[in-house]
């Protein structure tokens, strides 16, 4: 399943979709989103939240699946908190092994909220060569917290 999600969320980031967007459009239907109502609730955290190059895309696209999820298995909103801030916390953790940072000018160490720095970022190539691994990675880590097994998540 891990692998489906992985490439859904490429193909969408590969037609234009931004992180954020892939990633929660990689689990749309298993929370019941149409891939429009996935597209639009995430379209503004793209480039670290609307190129402000704050958190990653792709890592604020998997908080928005964290609280789907822990949702999901509960009514009570309290502990629904509670368990989404655990998760969101322990997420972040992982990401940062494998990346360093959430933040997407460290990502990408180049700034895209300009025309020249956005510019820049896609004759590097940076989008395909960092952004894939980061929605990647934050596929892979989601999956492996939904599965329970943390323990896995730095061993690929």
């Amino acid at each position: 399943m891990k692998e489906v999600r992985t490439n859904r969320a490429l193909e969408a980031f590969a037609s234009g979709c931004n992180c954020a967007q892939s990633v929660v459009m990689a689990y749309a239907e298993e929370f019941g989103l149409t891939t429009g109502q996935a597209k639009a609730v995430s379209v503004g955290f793209g480039g670290g939240m609307g190129r402000l190059q704050q958190t990653c895309g792709a890592v604020t696209g998997a908080y928005m699946i964290i609280g789907l999820w822990q949702s999901s298995l509960s009514n009570d909103s309290a502990s629904t908190k509670d368990n989404t801030y655990s998760f969101v916390r322990d997420f972040d953790h992982h990401f940062r092994q494998l990346h360093q940072s959430t933040q997407c000018i460290d990502l990408l160490n180049c700034n895209i909220a300009t025309v020249e720095g956005h510019q820049k970022a896609k004759e590097l190539q940076l989008f395909d060569k960092i952004c894939t691994h980061c929605i990647s990675d934050s596929i892979f880590i989601l999956s492996q917290m939904m599965e329970g097994k943390q323990e896995d998540i730095l061993i690929q």
